[in-house]
């Protein structure tokens, strides 16, 4: 389903803001988007306002032309591009993240509200029965109608001010629509190329699924108590010897919020958990209980449930990820050529403070 909310999300190619906090990702060289990348995809990613949203004065940003900008427009675009990275950003850089995103917005509204005015110049009409396909596809992703307008009033919307925004977001698909027809497809030769290209985005790590039944033990405690945990543990593992079922057990006894699942981990590689815990995980053959295993997090007995050697995708496995990839690159550019273009004749006011 297209997003809607704030059509600036995915209309200029923001790509990711490099804010230095995802290990695992740094040698994949610019490849095929993961799965994971979707942005605000669930009614538990709606972004929540800023509580000093509806009380402060809502001063004018930036003015295009003859609209403005104003500071809550800028407030709730910025909480949006926010709940895109949440998970993303480490706490000690979520001020530093959030000046950037903030800067970013005021940029992203300017292009919508140029596109806007450039769809309603050239008379996009969006088809009725489609934008009440799109509410009620919305209204759907909520458990209730309540929650769905706890989400709007979160946001400072009414129903009917969503209602217009989803038109708006429509009237702008059908500009860029005709304006990138004439944009081509990517051919085969191209896709052969990236992939020959870019072997490392299609490698995947050996990796190992495990559960765990974990006792945790503070820094500093007594041995006596230590010694205990291991005792405690150990007739766990007595217990699962004779045929006791490891997930029950870990749903009992387990201190890991995993203990949810029956301890499953899910899939895991190599430098993402402690040593000691991924030496042994990674020594396992699948169906293995594991000895105790000591942590700084306390007592392990971990199961192996699953090994999946490192290999390398073939070009056909992922040829139309990359398909995908590249024309959404292609496009991404076209747009921002057209926006550039819009912007040269645009009478674009920065307010004092706002400027980029």
């Amino acid at each position: 389903m297209k997003k809607t909310l704030i059509v600036c999300l995915s209309l200029v190619g923001l790509g990711m803001i490099a804010l230095g906090c995802q290990k695992s990702d740094e040698g994949k060289a610019g490849g095929v988007p993961q799965a994971a990348e979707t942005g605000i995809d669930s009614p538990g990613q709606m972004p929540v306002s800023s509580a000093q949203t509806s009380t402060k004065e809502n001063t004018v940003v930036v003015r295009v032309n003859d609209k403005t900008i104003e500071v809550t427009d800028v407030d709730r675009a910025t909480e949006i591009l926010l709940a895109q990275y949440r998970g993303q950003i480490p706490p000690e850089r979520a001020a530093q993240a959030r000046t950037m995103l903030r800067k970013q917005a005021v940029e992203n509204l300017i292009n919508q509200r140029l596109l806007l005015a450039e769809a309603e110049r050239k008379g996009a009409k969006p088809d009725q029965k489609k934008m009440d396909e799109r509410f009620s596809d919305t209204v759907a992703r909520f458990s209730s109608q309540e929650e769905f307008q706890g989400a709007l009033n979160s946001m400072g919307l009414s129903k009917e001010a969503f209602q217009e925004e989803i038109k708006e977001d429509m009237m702008i698909e059908i500009l860029l629509d005709a304006e990138l027809k004439d944009v081509k497809s990517v051919s085969a030769e191209e896709v052969s190329a990236f992939y020959k290209d870019n072997p490392q985005s299609f490698q995947s790590p050996e990796q190992v699924r495990t559960s765990h039944i974990l006792m945790t033990v503070e820094q500093g405690v007594p041995e006596e108590q230590r010694s205990q945990k291991r005792l405690e543990l150990a007739g766990i593992r007595g217990e699962i010897e004779k045929g006791a079922d490891f997930a029950e057990l870990a749903g009992k006894h387990s201190d890991c919020p995993s203990k949810a699942r029956g301890g499953d981990l899910g899939y895991f590689q190599r430098g993402k958990m402690v040593k000691a815990f991924e030496d042994a995980a990674f020594s396992m053959k699948p169906g293995e209980v594991s000895q105790i295993v000591e942590t700084d997090f306390g007592y392990h007995l971990i199961k192996m449930i699953d090994r999946q050697e490192a290999k390398t995708a073939s070009l056909d496995e992922v040829k139309s990820q990359i398909e995908s990839f590249l024309n959404r690159q292609s496009k991404d550019k076209a747009i921002g050529e057209y926006v550039a273009k819009l912007r040269e004749t645009a009478k674009i006011e920065y307010s004092e403070g706002f400027q980029p």
